[in-house]
């Protein structure tokens, strides 16, 4: 079994978004893309078949198959894995809403299932975080190694990273209890799965 498979079978361990209504077929085909897309921008924040003399930067110091879990941790607390979200299509209050005080309009401060926000660190990926292709949700997923892994070099756990990604800047913070507690269920889950032979055809 592909380490892609592997997280697909991990999404789907996780409920659906209340709201969704999404049908099982549809849903299992939006997880392997982000499964796609998360194993892909694993790799790259990894520098995972670049030459070390391409110059690739490694945003992420540690095992490429943790990150990729970590992200789909990451991505369930942040958005539940919703299709709306997703999609770039956020409720009024959802994805940091604020009220525009010149239009009056409700616009949102986070972007993608990561809910990333606008900084220095996502700008290059920043217009192209929403929708449900694989490429950009690969540019959101490597967007969110980039702020893991710059959390995890500061703080030099992963329970650290989380908390960094939340913007405390901080190594601790109780809200990455539950979340770190999640990434280990499913990194044992994973690599369980991972040993599993493949089904017979």
């Amino acid at each position: 079994m592909n380490w892609a498979d592997v997280l697909v079978l991990l999404m789907l361990r996780m409920p659906a978004h209340h709201l969704d209504g999404e049908p099982p077929e549809e849903r299992r085909a939006r997880l392997e893309v982000i499964a796609q897309a998360v194993t892909e921008a694993s790799a790259l924040a990894t520098c995972q078949g670049e030459p070390p003399e391409d110059g690739c930067f490694r945003h992420w110091p540690a095992d490429e198959r943790d990150l990729s879990v970590l992200l789909l941790t990451q991505a369930f607390f942040e958005s539940r894995l919703a299709r709306n979200v997703h999609e770039g299509r956020c409720r009024s209050y959802e994805c940091d809403p604020f009220t525009n005080p010149l239009t009056g309009r409700i616009e949102h401060r986070s972007r993608s299932l990561w809910q990333l926000q606008a900084t220095s660190l996502v700008a290059e990926e920043w217009d192209s975080l929403e929708g449900v292709s694989l490429i950009a949700t690969r540019n959101a997923a490597f967007a969110a190694a980039k702020l893991l892994g710059r959390g995890y070099r500061a703080c030099r756990t992963i329970a650290g990273a989380i908390s960094r990604y939340s913007g405390v800047g901080s190594c601790r913070w109780g809200g990455a209890v539950p979340r770190h507690r999640r990434f280990l269920e499913l990194q044992a889950a994973g690599r369980r799965l991972a040993k599993e032979p493949p089904p017979p055809e």
